[in-house]
């Protein structure tokens, strides 16, 4: 953010990036500011003391004028052991452990914005096989799995335990009050913030799994059946704003920069404790699977899984909820259960492979897959009264504007239901999410070792879990948020419903070619198409319309068209002499690569605004004027979306009286694509029969090719339609590897 604006000077700001074309001042009647400029008197000492996190500006221009590298560190260690031991002839065990401590330090080019996350990963397995009888194996197993982390903004990792109170925001002392050290989230719409919301958070999950498997071969059949029983515990002490936020959108002033210095925020919520909630549930399955071979050529896989979430409860009480009717908070105790049981997940599996030719092999499969909800979905739920209230206000047209100093001086922007505070529930009935996917593909050797494949793949999802917020007004409209709810016991409700749907298809064609003459590859392309409506619950899913999510189905975010990736492993020629000085430094040498190509994918374009007036968690988007075009990547950094496709000067607050979502579709355009090229050099020392050593050279990106991100999509912001980051940047590493 250039310095001029903390002076309060906007006067190089151009008209067509204001609303309405000049600065207004939301507490004189929106008269404009003489010039632009924010008189010195009128500037709110908060946005003063924030300007030390902000580094200046190196580039020229009001955006895009900051340019630095910015760090990442991260730092591994890991020990992976394995015991095998045979008892007689029938009888193997294994013992396998595993332990793995990273700590990664993420980079910001606002320092402040960095983060800190240590991770600790214990996992044990324990294995049994015996051999009852040449027809009847037996496989039995049990491990664990724990898994410790926590994200930790500088403040924390620095010792800075009062930088939040020392702003002097009235209430927005948490980080004192609560140990929680850090500053508020500042967002300025079209600008970089300061934000560190999912930060000084920590949790701990642990898996333990047991399972056993019986395997009888009786003819043509080979038949399997078992158990699997696993234990599932996530422990969380987190809130997502523990510091409290502020939102500058440009709605009081025209201009989200000048909101920001004025220090009038359109909406904020309030900082709050962060109180350890551990839950738990088993995921149980039972099987049964019978291999066929008909004929010589029919062979049939057909069988029936039968899965057992059990209820998810709270193993220490902190947790609550609301009651089936959303009238009051229920749970609070130890053993609490959340939601009704579910006893009807069967999953039937089926598949068909027929030998067409001695070369050709058709084959087609289908079959039902369960996913019970996240843990973390009930993990939230510690973040409800009476351990916490968070008040999620919004400031409306109509009612006086926020003042930084004291957010809570203007009547009717924070709730005043009798339970105010942001609810997170879910609902009694939660169905496990399931997919139905289908598979055919044929197969072809075209000489030895090399063939290819063309298979399609679909499936279609449904009971997917978002974040509805069913305390938002009912529609569009004037007047306070709050007093509009049609929940008048509460303020903002956040449910995690399992009603959302998800659609898959791709055509697949592979080569595939199998070690000859030193080398070994394979090539494959990969048509998909991925439609959805929002990311998960616990990725901040929650369409723009809460009670129409249909709107927002579209190409999901991680929708890639094409995609082309080859590998090949080649065993270097170099020097087949008997000469064991030659054979040693010239032997032994093994060429690997990756190349990845694949396109771009989709963004959306949005607004800053509330243009409906109902305070909705989603994303906001414009109306569409006309089809949408972009033509963003090398060579097109700036200004590579077409403007004239979205407006929203028909909507409210630019059209007083027009409260209303926007019509454009989700994620309509694509970025740039990608291109990848790793390559790595492995040198084998054989030292004993069985004992050798690996020296490896590896470059991730050879080329250092860039690979551009999306551009900024907000509409009305200077930054809209530029590209401001990128990645594929070189990383050479040596290693080595005793093998034994």
């Amino acid at each position: 953010m250039p310095a001029s604006f903390f002076t309060g000077n906007f006067s190089n700001v151009p008209a067509a990036s204001i609303t309405g074309g000049a600065i207004k001042d939301p507490f004189n009647s929106n008269a404009p500011f003489p010039g632009n400029i924010i008189p010195a008197s009128r500037i709110s000492p908060v946005t003063l003391k924030l300007q030390q996190y902000y580094p200046a500006s190196n580039l020229p221009g009001l955006t895009s004028n900051f340019s630095v590298p910015v760090p990442n560190t991260a730092t591994y260690n890991q020990t992976v052991d394995r015991i095998d031991q045979n008892i007689g002839e029938h009888i193997r065990l294994y013992v396998r452990a595993h332990y793995q401590q990273w700590n990664v330090f993420g980079g910001n080019s606002i320092p402040a914005n960095g983060a800190t996350t240590p991770y600790t990963t214990t996992n044990y397995t324990v294995g049994y096989t015996h051999t009852l009888s040449p027809n009847l194996v037996n496989d039995f197993r049990v491990g664990r799995n724990f898994f410790d982390t926590a994200t930790l903004n500088p403040f924390a990792v620095s010792g800075q335990k009062s930088a939040g109170t020392d702003l002097g925001i009235a209430g927005y002392n948490g980080d004192s009050l609560y140990n929680n050290p850090g500053i508020p989230d500042f967002g300025i719409t079209g600008f970089n913030g300061l934000s560190n919301a999912s930060s000084n958070w920590y949790q701990n999950d642990s898996t333990t799994q047991l399972s056993e498997q019986i395997s009888w071969s009786h003819g043509s059949h080979n038949i399997m059946a078992g158990a699997e029983f696993r234990r599932l515990a996530t422990g969380r002490a987190a809130v997502n704003n523990p510091r409290g936020t502020f939102s500058f959108n440009g709605l009081l002033t025209g201009y989200a920069p000048a909101d920001f210095i004025l220090g009038t925020p359109q909406s904020f919520n309030t900082p709050g404790p962060e109180v350890r909630g551990r839950v738990a549930e088993w995921r149980d399955g039972f099987f049964v699977l019978d291999k066929w071979q008909v004929s010589r050529k029919l062979t049939l896989n057909y069988g029936l899984r039968y899965e057992l979430p059990t209820v998810p409860y709270t193993i220490n009480g902190n947790a609550t909820l609301l009651n089936a009717d959303q009238t009051k908070i229920v749970g609070g105790t130890p053993g609490y259960r959340f939601i009704a049981p579910n006893h009807n997940d069967w999953a039937p599996r089926l598949g068909v492979a027929y030998r067409i030719t001695d070369k050709t092999v058709f084959r087609a499969g289908g079959g039902i897959y369960y996913n019970p909800n996240q843990t973390n979905s009930y993990t939230f739920l510690n973040t409800n009264p009476p351990y916490t209230t968070i008040l999620t206000c919004t400031w409306s047209t109509g009612l006086q504007p926020v003042g930084l100093s004291n957010p809570f001086g203007v009547p009717g922007v924070c709730p005043s239901a009798p339970t105010a505070g942001l609810i997170v529930t879910d609902p009694w009935h939660q169905p496990t999410g399931r997919m139905n996917q289908w598979s055919a593909g044929l197969e072809r050797q075209l000489w030895s070792g090399g063939g290819v494949e063309v298979s399609y793949l679909g499936s279609h999802s449904y009971h997917l879990d978002r974040s509805f917020y069913n305390n938002t007004p009912l529609f569009p409209g004037p007047g306070p948020v709050n007093s509009r709810r049609p929940n008048p016991l509460f303020g903002p409700i956040r449910t995690i419903n399992t009603d959302e749907i998800a659609n898959y298809e791709s055509m697949t064609a592979i080569y595939r070619q199998r070690m000859k003459h030193g080398l070994q590859m394979m090539a494959s392309y990969v048509w998909s198409h991925t439609t959805d409506v929002t990311t998960d619950s616990n990725g901040g899913g929650a369409p723009m319309i809460p009670y129409t999510w249909k709107a927002d189905y579209g190409n999901s975010n991680w929708d890639i068209r094409h995609r082309f990736v080859a590998t090949f492993v080649y065993d270097i020629p170099f020097f087949g002499v008997s000469n064991r000085v030659l054979r040693g430094a010239f032997g032994n040498w093994q060429a690997n690569g990756i190349i990845t190509l694949q396109t771009g994918v989709p963004f959306n374009v949005t607004t800053s605004t509330d243009t409906a007036n109902t305070a909705a968690s989603g994303t906001y988007r414009p109306n569409l004027v006309h089809a949408a075009t972009s033509n963003c990547g090398r060579d097109h950094l700036v200004g590579c979306i077409d403007p004239t496709a979205f407006t929203v000067a028909d909507l409210y607050p630019i059209s007083p009286n027009n409260y209303a979502y926007g019509n454009a579709g989700r994620n309509l355009l694509h970025g740039p694509g990608a291109e990848t090229v790793n390559f790595s050099v492995f040198k084998n020392f054989p030292i004993k029969e069985r004992l050798k050593f690996q020296f490896r050279f590896e470059t991730f990106a050879l080329f250092n090719h860039t690979n551009f991100s999306n551009p900024s999509s907000t509409i009305n912001t200077g930054s809209f339609g530029n590209i401001t980051g990128a990645s594929g940047n070189r990383n050479i590493q040596l290693g080595g590897k005793l093998q034994f």
